[in-house]
């Protein structure tokens, strides 16, 4: 079980924020990461340890690839927090949009995992 002060210790800066926010959502690799918030991979790499060490995060792999996603509770959390804060600052949204769009572009069709636990990739 996750302490809400460790939860913010894990997710205390807006890159790791970032990283969580898109696990929250989706099942991705961190190659898909990467590329979604276009950052260098040893970066997004130490961030995912982080979020390891504190429980937040599963990976499984597939093959050659190692999926990652957020777990509850620390994916409730992020997300209330999230529709919070966007209701707050509207201009937040805007950040998500590209890291989102970008993310699309890579892996194709995504279904957001508050709708559904799959992930498509065409």
């Amino acid at each position: 079980m996750i302490l809400i002060s460790s939860f913010y210790s894990a997710i205390g800066d807006e890159i790791t924020y970032r990283i969580a926010l898109l696990l929250a959502r989706y099942r991705l690799s961190v190659k898909e990461i990467v590329a979604a918030l276009d950052l260098e991979q040893p970066h997004v790499s130490h961030k995912l340890a982080k979020l390891r060490k504190y429980g937040c995060v599963i990976n499984t792999r597939e093959g050659r690839s190692v999926y990652y996603e957020l777990q509850h509770p620390c994916r409730d959390i992020l997300l209330s927090g999230d529709k919070l804060w966007r209701n707050l600052r509207p201009a937040y949204e805007t950040k998500w949009d590209e890291d989102l769009a970008r993310l699309k572009k890579i892996v194709g069709k995504l279904e957001d995992r508050e709708h559904s636990n799959s992930v498509k990739r065409d």
